[in-house]
């Protein structure tokens, strides 16, 4: 092998496990040092999944509904998640069972 493609390949390799073992580094080392802060913002995630979950719906819902909140980046986009959400359940309510339901009943 050529001195310079292994050089190459080397210099690659050490960077990206470099850049992975940095950032797993400074996770830890930022939560070590800023113990108070880490907590609150485990403590604001936690509440915030437990709320995802009180309005989730279990309506059958296509593919590009967003059923886990991965859109919801300001507060604006998490009220918007959660009219969405009520309104399938107010479909939901509306319509009886759910699509899946639907579909399950007739195959058995």
């Amino acid at each position: 092998m050529d001195p310079l493609v292994f050089c190459t390949i080397c210099g690659v390799a050490s960077s990206a496990a470099g850049y992975m073992l940095g950032c797993a580094l400074y996770g830890v080392v930022w939560q070590w040092m800023n113990k108070d802060l880490a907590q609150k913002m485990k403590e604001r995630e936690a509440d915030f999944f437990q709320r995802l979950e009180s309005h989730r719906t279990d309506a059958f819902s296509k593919f590009e509904d967003d059923f886990y909140g991965e859109s919801i980046k300001t507060l604006s986009d998490y009220r918007q998640w959660v009219r969405q959400m009520q309104r399938k359940k107010r479909e939901e309510e509306k319509y009886g069972k759910t699509l899946v339901q639907n579909k399950e009943n007739e195959t058995s």
